[in-house]
């Protein structure tokens, strides 16, 4: 009984070496991953400045709602200037009365 050795699996078909021909398939090989890494640079780029925007926008609407919230925090001081200023009106009235 003979033993053979493992079969090697074939590598995929766009790995297989240059042809006897020449380089200039391999460089065309190697011209066609740079623009894809080129692409994908882009690509990851272009997402960070839209992160960039996103987290901008998010930030000019929290420095928005801190405004309004200190406005409502004047108005309602006001609502309680203005009842205190009541209470003193009516407690004017009252004594006038009693």
């Amino acid at each position: 009984m003979a033993l053979h050795p493992p079969a090697v699996p074939k590598a995929p078909a766009w790995f297989a070496p240059a042809p006897a021909a020449g380089l200039k398939p391999l460089v065309k090989r190697i011209g066609n991953l740079e623009c894809i890494v080129n692409g994908v640079q882009r690509s990851v780029k272009g997402m960070g400045k839209s992160m960039e925007n996103v987290v901008g926008g998010m930030e000019r609407h929290m420095g928005n709602i801190e405004q309004q919230m200190e406005n409502i925090e004047q108005c309602l001081g006001g609502v309680e200037q203005r009842q205190g200023g009541l209470e003193q009106r009516l407690g004017g009235v009252e004594h006038h009365l009693g």
